[in-house]
């Protein structure tokens, strides 16, 4: 049984759906407590893949120009997947974006929590009494 070398240009294509993918799952929910995660790990890596893929593509396109392309990787079956990877990166900044706004509504009301109880520690300091209520 022959067994068939993998096609460079297959291998980046599938490298970078698996990425694409692990980081859809790495997102979660808007919940910034949800995951913790490493945006720019996520991005470092999705950008060498899509320079790996660049790469072959090139490559790829070179040998089918001089004829001696290999011919197992049909131009449109490439041309949906690149299509299909480009449309799961969309999705991923959208959903990047959407965690960055959940982050800087949370940090907004982490940051209004603390300027309140600032205010108490200084009306401490000064002697003046205060009164926190528990009726909302």
């Amino acid at each position: 049984m022959m067994t068939q070398t993998p096609n460079p240009l297959q291998a980046a294509l599938d490298h970078l759906e698996k990425i694409q993918i692990e980081h859809l799952i790495a997102f979660g929910s808007c919940d910034p407590y949800d995951r913790i995660y490493d945006a720019a790990q996520q991005n470092f890596e999705r950008a060498r893949a899509v320079e790996e893929l660049k790469h072959q593509l090139q490559v790829f396109l070179k040998d089918k120009g001089e004829g001696s392309g290999d011919g197992r990787l049909a131009d449109d079956v490439c041309q949906d997947r690149i299509t299909t990877l480009i449309a799961r990166e969309a999705v991923l900044m959208e959903r990047l974006t959407a965690r960055r706004l959940c982050l800087k509504k949370e940090i907004k009301r982490l940051l209004k929590g603390k300027r309140a109880l600032f205010g108490y520690s200084l009306a401490a300091r000064n002697g003046r009494p205060f009164h926190v209520s528990d009726q909302g």
